[in-house]
């Protein structure tokens, strides 16, 4: 047998072990360290980690359209830990809101959100720590959700009432 077949099969062996041993979704549709459109979301990242597994972190880059006319941005999840636990988690945005999950909570729901104007970007990280008992998941969607025409809307009122105190006045 060659050594460079032996070499190859020794490399595959020990691979899982020099690896993260987190188990992605087959749902997901992003990938760590990717840049992405948030207005051709909605997006979704998930994964299973099992006891044993060391802290970790994903990030994903989302960015808004420069001829976009919405301001957008939010994150929305589950972290399941009823088997296993995460020693906490993380999901921030780089703007600094972020959302902390201490271990050992069973489920709790991740939601925290970036203002993306138009031409912007910002970047989502989700971080945790090493996992203790079974199984733990992540489940994390990041979807564009337009800021209503209300701002629009108010300021036409505010003008709009600027003019009938004017015309009172004269």
């Amino acid at each position: 047998m060659k050594l460079s077949t032996i070499a190859m099969a020794a490399a595959i062996a020990i691979a899982p072990v020099a690896s993260s041993a987190f188990t992605l979704s087959g749902a997901n549709n992003i990938n760590n360290g990717g840049s992405y459109n948030i207005q051709a979301g909605p997006y979704f990242w998930g994964a299973t980690m099992s006891q044993g597994d060391g802290a970790g972190s994903v990030s994903f880059t989302f960015g808004n359209p420069a001829n976009s006319n919405q301001t957008v941005g939010v994150t929305q999840g589950s972290v399941l830990q009823f088997t296993g636990s995460f020693n906490g988690l993380t999901a921030s945005w780089g703007n600094g809101s972020s959302q902390s999950i201490a271990g050992s909570v069973g489920q709790a729901f991740i939601n925290v959100s970036s203002l993306l104007v138009s031409g912007a970007s910002d970047v989502l990280t989700i971080s945790w720590g090493a996992v203790t008992g079974a199984n733990a998941n992540i489940d994390v969607a990041i979807a564009p959700v337009p800021l209503p025409a209300g701002f629009l809307l108010l300021g036409t009122a505010l003008v709009g009432a600027g003019t009938f105190a004017r015309r009172r006045k004269a």
